[in-house]
């Protein structure tokens, strides 16, 4: 009967992110890789049972070579023959206690990156908390003895936290069914003008997935903000919140936090809900935790140029006056003199406030002529300061990697 005794499991982090993985007997002697092979991985199918496993030479032992996903699916699978009388180094026990969880936790969905290095081109993850809470604090700092010598000491934590990052990226990045729009969706990350603290802020488990679009959005509608100007630009701005039906675009509700239309009002606490996240990214938006209606000038501005691009990005649906848009969209460089006779207030905001000014206007570098921009305007439906006229934001990159 075949016996080969004890056998234990020894692996190592390589420096190119992968992990040399061998088995030694009892003699602490490594065993080769094929005589290994078919023993450590039994039950994985996806390996071929370990034929397709790419082998290497490491301080002259015969190991297999795997990326940290592949890793992270040994351990939590348990793909090797159970008959055997298997031994764990340090490590491998380490990486035996904490897979199933780690497994599970990127399986179960893309989590919520910790984004405080994004702008290092970098998005990583924190330890899941069923992790941190598998072991006591004082683990964590733990120096961990490595079964490959390593220029750098080790915790337990930042093996851990290396090893998880690793594998969710290559899980991103080669296995997972949507890793096209992944790669989308870092790209929108790494451009996005909102800092790593507002993502941080704004995202969590569900508001994540919906951005992503991996998670269904069972509303009959959609939610959004409209920015209505004051009558001859006199008065505070208007701040509505908007519901728009999927089954009729055309279809647009003013929410008032009173009853909404027949299907639509089991979701109210799902707009209240949306409010209140807008503001952990615009907090000047809120006032007492809800959303101001009545906005100044100055906010008016602020809105225009700046909060309505990171709600925008966050998958708000923005109606703003279609005067901005046809100056936005146009991609008008624009100049602005002040008319030395003007006997108006100091207001700077709005449709009116525009005719205040010499304005100069140039498209691809060409200057234009008044009638010349007038035309372009009427091109653009004109400069209109109704809400019923407002028109709608898009972005279509996020739409690109959604669809």
């Amino acid at each position: 009967m075949f016996n080969p005794g004890k056998l234990k499991i020894k692996i190592a982090a390589l420096e190119n992110g992968t992990y040399a993985l061998g088995v030694v007997n009892e003699e602490n002697t490594f065993l080769t890789t094929n005589y290994i092979r078919r023993l450590l991985f039994n039950w994985d199918d996806a390996s071929f049972y370990g034929t397709k496993m790419t082998t290497d030479i490491v301080d002259g032992n015969q190991v297999f070579i795997l990326d940290a996903w592949g890793l992270l699916n040994f351990f939590a699978r348990e793909s090797f023959n159970s008959f055997i009388e298997w031994e764990w180094s340090e490590i491998s026990s380490l990486c035996l206690s904490a897979a199933p969880v780690l497994h599970e936790s990127i399986e179960a969905g893309i989590p919520v990156p910790d984004f405080t290095n994004l702008q290092l081109d970098s998005i990583g993850w924190k330890l899941p908390e069923e992790v941190e809470e598998e072991f006591v604090p004082s683990f964590w700092e733990e120096e961990i003895s490595l079964d490959l010598p390593q220029p750098e000491l080790e915790t337990n934590r930042t093996f851990i936290e290396k090893w998880y990052n690793g594998a969710a990226n290559m899980y991103l990045k080669n296995y997972s069914p949507m890793q096209h729009k992944w790669s989308e969706a870092v790209g929108a990350l790494k451009d996005t003008r909102l800092s790593p603290e507002e993502l941080q802020a704004f995202f969590d488990k569900d508001s994540w997935q919906e951005w992503l679009g991996t998670l269904p959005d069972p509303k009959p509608f959609t939610i959004g903000l409209r920015l209505t100007e004051p009558p001859e630009g006199n008065g505070p701005w208007i701040l509505d919140v908007t519901l728009r039906s999927k089954r009729d675009e055309n279809i647009i509700e003013t929410y008032t936090g009173k009853k909404l239309p027949r299907g639509w009002n089991k979701y109210a606490s799902d707009v209240v809900r949306a409010t209140k996240r807008w503001q952990l990214v615009v907090p000047w938006l809120g006032e007492n935790g809800r959303l101001k209606r009545e906005i100044s000038e100055t906010d008016a501005w602020e809105f225009l140029t700046d909060a309505s691009e990171k709600l925008l990005f966050l998958g708000v649906e923005i109606l703003l006056p279609s005067w901005w848009l046809a100056l936005k969209e146009s991609s008008l460089k624009v100049k602005a003199k002040v008319k030395s006779q003007s006997n108006r207030g100091p207001s700077y905001v709005g449709l009116k406030a525009l005719m205040d000014f010499d304005w100069r206007f140039s498209l691809n570098g060409k200057e234009l002529t008044e009638a010349e921009f007038e035309e372009l305007v009427n091109e653009k439906g004109g400069l209109s300061s109704s809400a019923a006229n407002g028109s709608s934001l898009t972005q279509l990159s996020l739409n690109k990697f959604r669809s």
